[in-house]
Formats: C-alpha cells, sequence, structure tokens
C-alpha cells in the first residue's frame, strides 16, 4: 500500500520521511559505534509508531481483575514512558481497537469511549509525561525531549452503528483515523479475512461514505499515476509511504531511488514473530 501524504508541514514531513536515508548515511559512513549514531538520531528526529495496541490491553487487565499496568513508568508490557523515552519515540498511535464481538453484541459504542476515556484519563494523571495529540501543530509544539505525544484511532468502524454524526462525535474526541472493519463483516463494509462476503464491499450504508472519500482522495488518486506516467513530477511537498511486512519487496523502493525521492518505509513487526512472550503493544 502507497500513501501520498501532503497535509503535513515540509517542516514536519522532512523529519519523518529522511529518517532512513539519514540512518542509511550515517552507519554506512561513519565508524563510530552504531548504538551511539542510534540514540543521536532519536534525540534528533521525530520518531512515529503508526499502531500501538495498549489501550485494549488495559481494558483486558481491567475486566479480568488483574492490576493495570501504569504505563507512566516502567511495565512488562511493550509500552510505557520509560521505554518510549529509552527508544526515542515521540507520537504512538493508540489503537481504539474493537473486536469484532462488539459489532455482534452491540457493545461497540460503549466499549470505544471507554477505551478513549482510559487515555484521556493517563494524560490528565501523566501531563508531564503524557500529551494528547490533535493536530499537526500539536506534534509541531510537542517537546519532544520531555513528553509523549498520543494519537488516537479508531481500528473498526463499528462503534459508528449507523449513525454518521459519530464520525464528528469521535473526532472531537481525539479519533483522527477510522478503519472500516476488522477481522469480520460489519454494518459498513466486507472483510478481507472474513469468509463471509455479505455486501460485497461496502454496505449501503457504507456507500454513504464513497462521495466524501471520493473528495477526499480525488487529488491523491490523480496524483497517484505517478507508478504509470511520470515520478519525477509529484509536488516536492508529497513523501512516498510504504507498508511492509518481512521479506516484501515494493516497486516504489524502485522509485525512490530513481527519482530521488524522500522515503519512509512502514514495517509491520508483531512480538510472536519473535517469540516475545510479552504482552502485545
Amino acid at each position: 500500500m502507497v500513501y501520498l501524504i501532503h497535509y503535513l508541514k515540509p517542516s514536519v514531513m522532512l523529519k519523518i520521511l529522511h529518517i532512513s536515508f539519514i540512518s542509511f548515511l550515517l552507519f554506512s559512513c561513519s565508524e563510530e559505534d552504531p548504538s551511539n549514531l542510534g540514540e543521536e538520531l532519536a534525540s534528533q528526529l521525530l520518531i512515529i509508531d503508526t499502531h500501538i495496541d495498549v489501550p485494549y490491553r488495559l481494558l483486558e487487565q481491567h475486566e479480568s481483575g488483574q492490576e493495570i499496568d501504569d504505563i507512566s513508568k516502567m511495565t512488562t508490557g511493550n509500552f510505557d514512558f520509560t521505554k518510549a523515552k529509552s527508544g526515542g519515540l515521540n507520537v504512538p498511535f493508540f489503537s481504539i481497537y474493537l473486536p469484532a464481538e462488539t459489532e455482534e453484541d452491540g457493545s461497540a459504542y460503549k466499549v470505544a469511549n471507554s477505551l478513549i476515556d482510559m487515555v484521556q484519563d493517563i494524560v490528565t494523571l501523566n501531563p508531564d509525561k503524557f500529551t494528547l495529540i490533535k493536530s499537526t501543530d500539536d506534534v509541531l509544539s510537542l517537546n519532544m525531549r520531555e513528553t509523549v505525544g498520543l494519537v488516537l484511532g479508531m481500528e473498526n468502524g463499528a462503534p459508528i452503528q449507523g449513525d454518521l454524526s459519530r464520525v464528528q462525535l469521535f473526532y472531537d474526541r481525539g479519533i483522527r483515523y477510522i478503519t472500516l472493519t476488522h477481522s469480520k463483516t460489519n454494518h459498513i463494509s466486507d472483510s478481507s479475512y472474513d469468509e463471509n462476503i455479505q455486501w460485497g464491499g461496502l454496505s449501503d450504508f457504507g456507500n454513504f461514505w464513497e462521495e466524501p472519500l471520493k473528495v477526499m482522495l480525488k487529488s491523491i488518486n490523480e496524483e497517484a499515476q505517478f507508478f504509470k506516467d511520470d515520478p519525477a513530477g509529484i509536488p516536492d511537498q508529497f513523501g512516498l509511504f510504504s507498508t511492509r511486512s518481512r521479506g516484501e519487496s515494493r516497486p516504489e523502493d524502485r522509485i525512490c531511488r530513481r527519482h530521488l525521492r524522500p522515503c519512509s518505509r512502514l514495517g509491520y513487526f508483531e512480538p510472536t514473530f519473535d517469540g516475545d512472550p510479552r504482552g502485545m503493544d
């Protein structure tokens, strides 16, 4: 999947998109200890993790009667403030994840709001460590040496429950993206994981989303013709983002090298790939 990102300010884009290129130059041309170089880069660049499942893990701890991890300090999980600062992570996207069964039992809206409440409580109780990010201006004003900025994204559109006004409601609560579905077909669309093809794509309700999406994506789709037209013709403010699993080769890699486009590769990793016994974040 390729994303053309044009809504970030140039200064932010340059910091994000040049991480891979700068890392290559430094690690290839310097005789210094790579660990020292890594720490130097982490202290200077904006580092974003686009998906962390902490909120739902904490909710599961609560529902099972366990003590809830205090992520403002060191925990046994994969994410907490201490680990984030140690690794130079500035802006993690916290997933407001709704399992497929919340669509079936009607609990999606309640669970979503509970998860958002939890994240907001964490920020309220630890203002010296966490900040809720709602815009690129918030990112630019983030004191990266002190606080970690949390962005909220909703994984599964089940909480919409057929009411488009909830898109604005969740936006006002801090949500900055919503995926249509997850592992099973819901009232918005089919899922690629689900053999039950109920809608053949979007549902009738999901089709209400189509025109606004067309307007939003029109310029991006036009620019995306670079695959068969002129890659060098993309405006300078556009960067090329690619998502990949291990070992995948993507055509945009060749485009980046050939046309010297700023590129950022979004790697997909899970603890289970390496047998990590800790809770997945």
